[in-house]
């Protein structure tokens, strides 16, 4: 009796361990005018550079594909379905996204928090990055390739 309940305890102990551990990004509204955006964000990476990247990298994705609560940006910058908005200028969005021209629409990015590791996150560190974005040029920059109409048409 007593080994069977030392297996069970056993199995239970190795099944708690192996559980998987999902990284949840998340962008906070700071405050905007009538040209930028600030936001608070996440990143996660091997190290500070590349948790700070990832950070603004989602700033911009949350700017144009899912939008900001509590700000003018309530309805994301691309009004359809991201997939749809990837597939359809695949083009435009791997440039923007992929291969990091998103940044030239970044004025700042100042870390808030000390990179840490996760807990359960294989590995990854995590940072807050308040994130400040150029927002008329990355709508202009929208308009400019067809991807959104020009406001109030």
């Amino acid at each position: 009796m007593k080994k069977g309940l030392y297996i069970f305890i056993l199995l239970l102990c190795g099944m708690t361990s192996c559980r998987t551990s999902y990284l949840t990004h998340s962008v906070n509204y700071i405050s905007e005018d009538s040209q930028t955006i600030n936001l608070r964000c996440d990143g996660f990476g091997q190290n500070e550079l590349t948790a700070i990247t990832d950070a603004e990298k989602y700033a911009v994705e949350a700017i144009l594909f899912r939008g900001i609560p509590d700000s003018q940006l309530k309805d994301p910058l691309v009004n359809i379905n991201e997939n749809d908005a990837r597939k359809n200028n695949k083009k435009y969005f791997d440039e923007l996204l992929e291969e990091k021209r998103y940044k030239t629409f970044i004025i700042s990015s100042i870390p808030t928090t000390k990179i840490h590791h996760v807990k359960g996150g294989g590995g990854q560190k995590s940072i807050s990055v308040d994130v400040s974005i150029n927002l008329r040029a990355l709508r202009t920059d929208l308009e400019q390739n067809g991807i959104i109409r020009k406001f109030g048409l």
